[in-house]
């Protein structure tokens, strides 16, 4: 408690909420108490960013993307179940997928054809799948929520109308 009193003092906002979430998610503390450190320890900023905190986060990157875009002011549901799909990381918008990829889940054989049979599933549902790297998450954001966002205000999708109906003329 005492590391995470320190770091609630001294660490960017964005990052406090990072390692609140990691805390609870590896089971080291309960939410009550996390959230109560950072309430009673937290700078101002870091108290503001806590009422993005959500335990259901399982990675850094779900955690950051997810409050970027809550920032933003987009709807983002962590840990979705989809019937036909599975589990999701982010729901965007309830219609767009974002699936943030580490290497240590996503490297074997058998995760990656997993991963890519659903996302052939996903469209028939009615989503889009957006599957991003640690690197877009984190070194190359700004570029990569560019690309979100206009696949989650339908600029893709326009795009590709325009594209077709200009072969077709």
């Amino acid at each position: 408690e005492t590391a995470l009193s320190v770091a609630f003092r001294c660490l960017p906002p964005e990052a406090a909420l990072v390692l609140a979430e990691s805390v609870v998610h590896l089971g080291l503390l309960g939410e009550e108490v996390v959230l109560a450190l950072a309430r009673d320890c937290g700078t101002q900023d870091v108290r503001a960013i806590m009422r993005w905190f959500d335990g259901r986060s399982m990675s850094i990157t779900e955690t950051l993307v997810r409050v970027r875009l809550l920032r933003l002011g987009y709807h983002v549901e962590p840990q979705v179940h989809i019937p036909g799909y599975g589990h999701a990381d982010l729901l965007v918008n309830g219609e767009h997928i974002v699936e943030c990829d580490s290497k240590e889940h996503h490297l074997s054989a058998a995760q990656h054809e997993e991963d890519h049979r659903r996302d052939l599933e996903a469209p028939p549902l009615g989503y889009t799948v957006s599957r991003l790297t640690y690197s877009q998450c984190v070194d190359t954001w700004p570029m990569t929520l560019t690309r979100l966002r206009a696949r989650f205000n339908g600029d893709a999708d326009r795009a590709r109308r325009e594209r077709r109906r200009a072969r077709t003329t």
